[in-house]
Order: C-alpha cells, then structure tokens, then sequence
C-alpha cells in the first residue's frame, strides 16, 4: 500500500476559514452522507411543500461548478463537491454555513485519474461523506481526499495511481459510507475493480476485494448486526455482504436483472433489493430468504424510498409507484414530471420527486398518493436533495438552495 499524499496537486485555496465553533456529535439535523443519516432518504423534520425561485428560499449559493454528488451535512457545515475544467479535471469542495449559505471555505484539487465521462455526468458525482471530523469526498476520478471541518487537509490518496487503471468511460458515480472507523469506497469499473476500507484517521488501507471489472453505480448499504457490520454491495449480478472490518465476505443473494444504478435499502433486519421486479430479502446467517417480489415496482435510476412501512419506486419517466413494506401489493400508483434521476426523499407525510430538466419537484402525500404540489427551479436536478430539519437542500446544475418557510 503506497499513501499517496505526496502526490496531492494543490491548486488554490478560495474562500475564509471558517470562524465558527465546530460542535461535535451526531445532532437530529445531520444528514452526513448519500440519502441521510441511515440512506433512506427520509427526515423526522416537516419542509415545506410549496417552493419557486423566490418563494421560501431562505438562501441560494452560487457554486464553482457542476456536479450531480448531494450535499451533505454536518453540525452547521453544508459540503458540496463540484469540477470544472475543460476536462472535468478540476475537483472542488465548497463548504457553506447552514444558516446563511455563505461559503465558509473552498478547495481544489487536479484529478489523477480518467475523467472521461457522458456530457450529463460529471467528475463529482459520488456523494461525500462527512462527521465531527470534518468530510471525505470521493471523485469519479478515484481522488479521494479528506478535509477537517475548517478545510485543512487531513490526508489525500489516489486510488488511480495505487491501484488502477480505472476506467468507466461513461462515469462512476458510487458513493462511499462510513462504518468501523473505516471509509468503505466501492470502485466497480472494467479496469482495476475493487472495494475498499479506507481509515478515516490516516488514509491508510485496512483491507481490500476484488470486485467483477464491470460498470455499476450502486452506492453500497451498510446491515448492522450485533457487534458486527456488513457492507452490502450490489451489482448486475449479485447483492454481496462483506464485513466492514475486514473485507471478509459473507453472504450473496442473485437475482433477475439486479439494478446496477439504485442502491439496496436496510430496514431493520430486511433489504430492500432493486431488480427488474422489486424485491424484499431477510438474510438468515449465510443464507438470504425472499419475502416478496413485486412486478409493480420496477426501479430504474433513481433508488427506492421506504417511508411509513411502505416502500416507494419511481421509474426514469416519474411514474411513482408505492407498494406496502410488509405483502408488496400496491397500494397506489401516479406520475410525478419527469425524466428523474434524483432519488425520492420523504418528511411529514410527503413524499417528494424531482424531475432532472426543469426541476420541478412533485410532492404527494405518502398515503393516499394524491398530488399536493408541484414546485419549479427552472434548473437542471440530477442530485438527491438533502432535507435537515424543516429545510431542503436542493442542489441544480449551478446552485444551492436552502428551502424552508419564510420566517
């Protein structure tokens, strides 16, 4: 294992060191990595449903770039990733007070790896993954570099030059999660294919399998069990457990054209799994048993939603289409505005979808499925939004929103 800070290329630092007092801890509000704290998309807090380009905005923050990575939160910080360059070969990091959306600090580095990517993606498509520490942020390069909470550099690693060459000429976009002190980095690709624990203290590698060499996007899920945590990565061909401590691998369950873009979903002691036909398995020791298969709910892009004990799907198109977390019948059916690439979050009893070229989110309520709204940015939404508290953080091809009730 080579540590490869040496090789970190700074180019600038943009932007004022953060004055504020970092507080540590896990507040309610955090909503530190891809899809929240637990990856469901889902919040306790109770957002507005009503939203335009002045309506309800508490703040809009211009960023250096484009992206489609989510922002993340943590105590009052706000990290978002972006690239530029002719390229994509510039890979920034933004920092934001919650509060105000002021940028606190911005960072950027040059890319080590491919940045060859479709026009519609980018080099910052991997969500971060932040905590009292400050943020990890992983780049479809194979940068990955970690910051404090007031943007000094904690360490840096190519993952191209340890271990590549890694290549997906369409563009990676899997995003890493946090367990057992370790930073869990999937890099399925048709190069140099693997997974990764990461530690989060020095950059070091702990441990790390080879994967398939075949494109996939799926972000892995993590499956707690008592005193151990399994890392569930999917892909074309199987849903795989692995031991977030050691890489050890421990269970696969295979199914029917397997999703390779949304992600499984944990509840409780069942995962969600995306196929051609929805699927919900309760792994039994090195075994894993179907409960139900749905034909209704077909995921595509955009990852499923469980909300309320029922689970939501909506297709590439905008059709939404909710099913019951326990029999898999559904229970309704509609359509949202689409093409939709973002990923459906839910809170208070809403549930919201967000088409990719105008950005209009279409909220229903969770139950009856009834339209209660739809609301336009007039902007381009790829990310999945981010909710803390009562507020939504909505990232477009060009801005961050903070939507919340006018005080």
């Amino acid at each position: 294992m080579r540590l490869s800070v040496r090789r970190c290329v700074w180019l600038g630092v943009c932007g004022w060191l953060g004055v504020c007092a970092w507080v540590g801890g896990v507040a309610g509000d955090d909503w530190p990595q891809f899809r929240g704290p637990d990856a469901r998309g889902v919040s306790e807090g109770k957002p507005p449903t009503e939203w335009s380009e002045t309506e309800n905005v508490r703040w809009k923050t211009e960023l250096p770039g484009r992206g489609v990575s989510s922002p993340v939160v943590f105590g009052q910080r706000v990290y978002v990733s972006c690239a530029t360059g002719t390229k994509g070969e510039r890979l920034h990091t933004v920092c934001c007070d919650l509060a105000s959306g002021r940028i606190l600090w911005h960072r950027q580095l040059v890319a080590t790896g491919n940045t060859a990517c479709h026009p519609q993606t980018s080099m910052a498509a991997p969500t971060p993954v932040a905590d009292p520490n400050g943020v990890v942020v992983l780049f479809a390069t194979g940068d990955l570099v970690a910051y404090d909470p007031d943007g000094r550099i904690r360490w840096y690693r190519s993952l191209n030059e340890d271990y590549g060459p890694i290549s997906n000429q369409v563009g990676m976009a899997s995003s890493p999660v946090q367990a057992e002190g370790l930073v869990i980095v999937p890099m399925d690709n048709v190069g140099e294919s693997f997974l990764t624990g990461i530690d989060l203290k020095d950059g070091s590698t702990r441990w790390k399998v080879e994967r398939p060499r075949e494109v996939n996007w799926s972000t892995p899920a993590l499956y707690r069990l008592p005193g151990e945590t399994l890392v569930l990565m999917q892909n074309a061909d199987e849903l795989a457990a692995y031991s977030a401590k050691t890489g050890e691998r421990k269970w696969s369950f295979s199914a029917n054209n397997l999703a390779t873009i949304s992600s499984p979903i944990v509840v409780g002691d069942r995962v969600v799994v995306p196929a051609g036909e929805l699927t919900l398995v309760r792994p039994e020791g090195n075994a894993v048993k179907v409960e139900w298969t749905s034909n209704r709910a077909r995921p595509q892009a955009p990852s499923a939603l469980v909300y309320r004990e029922r689970v939501y799907v909506v297709s590439g198109g905008g059709i939404t289409v909710c099913v019951d977390l326990k029999t898999g019948k559904q229970l309704w059916q509609e359509r949202a505005k689409g093409p939709v690439w973002a990923s459906p979050i839910a809170a208070g009893g809403h549930v919201y979808v967000f088409s990719y070229d105008t950005g209009t989110a279409t909220v229903f309520d969770a139950d009856k499925g009834t339209r209660v709204a739809s609301n336009s940015l007039n902007a381009e939404i790829q990310a999945t939004p981010a909710i803390v508290g009562d507020t939504l953080l909505i990232r477009t091809d060009r801005h961050l929103y903070r939507i919340g009730q006018q005080k």
